[in-house]
């Protein structure tokens, strides 16, 4: 530590314990004048929405090195400013406290709207009547603005103060703000009777009554009627005045809902859809193309009339159910023509099937591509039977089915020998599936030559030796 600061701490230690007088320096640089021995623990204070700084007139002690003004351009440097703070008066249990804090960095003696780049550290806090804590929260800035919510639902009828407190690095001290807050019980004491919320079970998109009578004896009172947290209506009693509450509420989602009188009387609401499906099931979750499939639902109908389900495949209507008030079990059989994934839904619910060939041809090859008339070629196939019974595979020359192998179920490797009994190409097939071209050309006839030669010798010795005869 250099010398200056070593002096500056002793001066400010002997100043302080002299009760030399002390100035309050605001945002606007004017001074307020304070005695050193009347100043709180506390360094910071409001007056009029300004937060002030506390800080020691060195100016009034000859030879110091550094001014009062020295000072206050160190704390204007980097600072943080509280400009104005927003919170309710007055909220009661279903109101949530919300709290919101309007901040401004001042650097070099200019103002500036805070960021989320800046550094800081806020706090919000809320503290009963003895000053104790009882929550506190890190509020979030959105334009310049921190802003925060206390719940009230667990919190006793009192009066409470909400503080709010902020700092940036390289600031003395910290800035602060309070509000007082009261949080109050809506009916002291009223008495509700009759209350009924009828039906207590409705579909969605229909509506509930809602009747009490409420009465004041000797004071005011304020009856809110709530659905959740919506407010419905708010009845004022005079006192000495019976009043009827009567109210009418449409639910347009499913759940069930508190409806309440005041804080103290409550009734809770069922809201279903109009048909429920539940346990859509299907007989099996793979067929072969062209065999038919069970569809099952329980569907239920809370409605007082008919009402209808849809069933569709990939979402087009295949057929339309009516369905009684009540719960029943409905079956539906399906047929499908075509391979593939289809989704099958009966209203609201779904499920998938897998509709199969029966016979895939995995693969198909031939042993040869070339050969003489009246070779063999053997054909070999890997096949796959989805059906649980035995299916055949064709085996085509030409598209004409020339034999039908029969295939387990399963997957596995078949052969065939076929032979060719023409000349020409071929084009084999198993099933659809193409295994190859076949090139048969004419069978050879070995010594054809040394025969011709023998037979022409033996025609010339017939020939010459009728002559000789002659």
């Amino acid at each position: 530590m250099n010398s200056e600061r070593i002096i500056s701490i002793v001066v400010i230690i002997s100043l302080l314990i002299s009760g030399v007088s002390v100035v309050s320096t605001s945002l606007d640089g004017s001074d307020n004048i304070h005695s050193a021995d009347n100043e709180s623990d506390e360094n910071i204070s409001t007056v009029e929405d300004k937060t002030i700084v506390n800080m020691t007139r060195f100016d009034k002690v000859d030879g110091y090195p550094f001014s009062k003004d020295y000072y206050r351009d160190l704390l204007e440097s980097n600072r943080l400013n509280i400009t104005s703070m927003e919170a309710p008066e007055v909220v009661t249990k279903r109101q949530n406290i919300d709290v919101s804090v309007k901040c401004e960095i001042i650097e070099n003696g200019t103002a500036r709207d805070l960021t989320e780049d800046d550094n800081y550290t806020v706090e919000l806090m809320l503290l009963n009547d003895t000053s104790e804590i009882v929550a506190n929260i890190t509020p979030v800035l959105t334009d310049g603005v921190f802003s925060g919510t206390f719940e009230t639902k667990d919190l006793d009828f009192s009066v409470y103060t909400i503080k709010f407190t902020g700092t940036t690095p390289g600031m003395i001290g910290e800035v602060s703000k309070t509000r007082e807050v009261f949080l109050e019980m809506i009916l002291p004491n009223i008495p509700i009777n009759d209350f009924e919320v009828t039906p207590s079970t409705v579909i969605t998109n229909e509506s509930v009554n809602i009747t009490a009578t409420a009465y004041c004896n000797n004071y005011p009172g304020t009856v809110e009627v709530y659905v959740e947290d919506e407010l419905i209506n708010t009845y004022n009693i005079t006192p000495g005045e019976e009043i009827k509450i009567e109210e009418e509420y449409t639910f347009t989602s499913v759940g069930n809902y508190t409806v309440s009188l005041g804080y103290n009387y409550q009734k809770t609401v069922n809201v279903v859809e109009p048909i429920m499906i539940e346990d859509v099931e299907l007989s099996s979750e793979e067929i072969i193309k062209g065999e038919t499939v069970s569809l099952t639902a329980e569907i239920t109908n809370n409605d007082d009339k008919d009402r209808t389900v849809d069933i569709k495949i990939d979402g087009d209507t295949t057929e339309t159910l009516t369905v009684n008030p009540g719960t029943h079990t409905y079956t539906h059989e399906i047929t499908f023509d075509e391979t593939g994934t289809y989704t099958v839904s009966v209203g609201n619910q779904e499920t998938e099937i897998s509709i199969l060939e029966p016979i895939i041809i995995e693969s198909a090859d031939l042993e040869k591509d070339e050969i003489k008339k009246g070779k063999e070629v053997k054909i070999t196939a890997q096949i796959t039977n989805n059906d649980d019974v035995e299916r055949d595979a064709a085996i085509k020359v030409d598209g004409e089915i020339v034999e039908s192998i029969s295939v387990d179920p399963g997957t596995d490797t078949y052969t065939y020998k076929y032979r060719f009994d023409e000349k020409g190409t071929f084009e084999v097939t198993v099933g659809d599936v193409k295994a190859g071209d076949v090139k048969v050309e004419g069978k050879d006839t070995p010594g054809f030559g040394l025969i011709s030669l023998v037979l022409c010798i033996s025609l010339v010795a017939v020939y010459w030796s009728n002559k000789r005869n002659r």
